[in-house]
């Protein structure tokens, strides 16, 4: 990802601003990022997607069953953050991730599209007729 120009990496800022901008708390503003950087790590790595206007749905519901396969920290959004923060040693490393997560996941990557929507970055959301994940 690192190798070539990532677009939506480029929105992603835009849309931290805005975040900002609408005063949301840190927290929240930190699982938006982190749920989007992996995300768009997949979307670079697994379907070579640097625009969010590539983005389809398959894309969006490929991504869900990959986080359901690769349990928890099974994808990093950072290769160097490994070696300090040792996620192969967790007790819970591998297990499955929960359905309460995966809503959160969505609802944050939704929120982003919805926000490319309205500025006209896309001129169509992924997300429409996607059913939300229930917890």
């Amino acid at each position: 990802m690192e190798n070539k120009f990532n677009e939506i990496l480029l929105e992603l800022d835009r849309y931290m601003m805005d975040c900002h901008s609408r005063g949301l708390s840190v927290k929240t503003m930190r699982s938006y990022e982190q749920t989007l950087r992996l995300f768009i790590r997949y979307l670079s790595e697994k379907h070579d997607i640097t625009r969010a206007d590539r983005v389809k749905k398959e894309h969006i519901k490929a991504y869900f069953t990959y986080v359901r396969e690769r349990g928890k920290y099974g994808a990093l959004v950072d290769d160097r953050t490994a070696a300090i923060n040792g996620p192969h040693n967790r007790p819970d490393y591998r297990k499955p991730v929960s359905e309460t997560t995966l809503a959160n996941y969505q609802r944050n990557i939704k929120a982003f599209f919805s926000y490319l929507k309205r500025e006209k970055i896309i001129r169509k959301n992924p997300f429409e007729g996607i059913e939300n994940i229930k917890p």
